[in-house]
């Protein structure tokens, strides 16, 4: 079998970017889904304990029906000059008191279990291969880039009539795949170890071939 051209090498990274392009896609649009159901369960979950708080708030206090429970607000069974105010805390600090407004000398506390978790849902990290099929698409797009700019550098000479620059011949393929997965694993996006389970070699060259 003959040694591979940088076109073979080029249109099989294509064939194998647009593939894992595909399959990383796909895999967004299910994290994308588990985050929704992930975000809608715990709001599910923690809507009883805020109605409930909620409800708690608003109960009146002995001296009467309350109309309202906010704060600046004159309530119904008190004189104007008496407007609501923040309650003090005095449960033991073991416990976690949520304080109301009401009328001032009338403690009225609600007791929770805590403070309401907030949870993120990060993205789960990319697998070994999904990062290495990133680094074949961005090294091969550079490389793309770094032609067509060359290219535009030259027509601009022409059509201005000045001298024509001369450049040297672009990097092979894989070394735009090497550098950009030294890069990578600075970063610690990946391993050696990773990148020779993903493509047969751990020197970061020659990975497309």
């Amino acid at each position: 079998m003959g040694r591979k051209t940088a076109n073979d090498i080029i249109h099989q990274a294509q064939r194998e970017l647009d593939a894992g392009q595909r399959a990383y896609e796909a895999r967004n649009a299910q994290i994308d889904e588990w985050s929704a159901r992930e975000k809608e369960r715990i709001e599910q979950k923690y809507a009883a304990k805020r109605a409930a708080l909620a409800a708690a708030r608003q109960e009146p206090g002995p001296g009467g029906p309350a109309q309202s429970q906010v704060p600046g607000q004159v309530m119904s069974n008190v004189a104007p000059a008496q407007f609501l105010a923040p309650t003090q805390q005095v449960a033991p600090l073991s416990d976690i008191v949520q304080p109301v407004y009401t009328i001032p000398g009338q403690v009225q506390q609600v007791q929770v279990q805590g403070p309401l978790p907030i949870q993120s849902n990060p993205r789960p990290k990319r697998s070994p291969h999904e990062v290495m099929q990133g680094i074949k698409l961005s090294a091969i797009s550079q490389r793309r880039v770094d032609d067509i700019s060359r290219r535009e550098q030259i027509n601009q000479a022409n059509k201005a009539g000045g001298p024509v620059p001369v450049f040297a011949p672009l990097p092979a393929v894989e070394e735009y795949v090497a550098a950009w997965t030294r890069r990578a694993v600075e970063r610690g996006e990946i391993t050696w170890k990773e990148v020779k389970k993903v493509d047969g070699h751990d020197d970061g060259c020659c990975i497309l071939m």
